[in-house]
């Protein structure tokens, strides 16, 4: 099991960028998803 936390940081402010691109408005809720699960996870 490789999780770097740079690729997974890489990869999830690419889904941020992704929802900011499609919707502006989910952006700050996928953020905040994104933040969460971060920490859960670590």
């Amino acid at each position: 099991m490789k999780f770097d936390f740079c690729t997974l940081l890489a990869s999830s402010l690419q889904i941020c960028y992704d929802a900011c691109c499609t919707f502006r408005i989910w952006n700050l809720q996928v953020s905040i998803l994104i933040f969460f699960s971060l920490f859960l996870f670590f």
